[in-house]
Formats: structure tokens, sequence, C-alpha cells
């Protein structure tokens, strides 16, 4: 598999990862905020703590995804390497699946010599 090949297939496993991120803000919403609000309604003070915790997870995942989106569009141009890098750190903490994605993100940046070289040119950022 050549250069191109390996960037589609890296800007693949983005937008796969953005699109879970997406389904699990919108999972956050529908078990944790909906229920809070209807609690909020019936004056349990405990749906105060469903709606912020819910709120507040289901922005960081919506982050997340918006990030693996920016990232994706930008692979295939050879650009953002550090984002991707820092993507992939973080996704050590997933195993299986996490940690794959995260040493083929970082073997694609930094140590295969095709894509290295191609990021060396079009990144200016690094």
């Amino acid at each position: 598999m050549g250069r191109e090949g390996h960037l589609r297939l890296l800007r693949l496993f983005h937008y796969i990862l953005a699109t879970v991120f997406y389904l699990i803000a919108f999972l956050f919403v529908m078990i944790w905020v909906i229920p809070g609000l209807i609690a909020i309604v019936h004056g349990q003070p405990i749906g105060w703590m469903f709606l912020v915790g819910g709120l507040f997870s289901g922005g960081l995942a919506t982050l997340l995804a918006d990030l693996h989106r920016r990232s994706a569009t930008a692979a295939i141009e050879g650009r953002r390497r550090i984002l991707q890098t820092t993507l992939a750190i973080l996704h050590f903490c997933n195993v299986p699946i996490g940690t794959a994605f995260a040493v083929y993100t970082l073997y694609l940046c930094w140590f295969h010599q095709p894509t290295k070289v191609f990021f060396d040119v079009h990144d200016s950022r690094l």
C-alpha cells in the first residue's frame, strides 16, 4: 500500500471515530439530559446533576468528534500532524480498538518514511 492508501485509510478511521463520538454524544443527551429535565420538572434536585453531567459529557464527545472530523479532512492533505498525534495519544486508553488506531496513527505520522516526508513538506506547523 502506498502513501495515498495509508492516508485514505487513516482518514476513514478518523471519520469512523467521529461518527462513533457523535453517536455517544447523542446517547448522553438521550440517557442523561432528558431524564434530568423530567426530574427537574417533577421537583427532584438530582435532576440538575443529570442535566449538567449529561451536557458536559455530550459536549466533550461532540468536541472529540469535531476534532476527528477536522483531522480526517487534513490527513489526506498532509496537515495537522500534531492534532492527529494528540488524538492518537488520547485513544491509547481505549483498549483494543483505540490502541490499534493510536499505534497506526503514530506510525504513519512519525515513522513511515513516505507519509512522514509528506507531512514534513505540507504541514508548516510541524
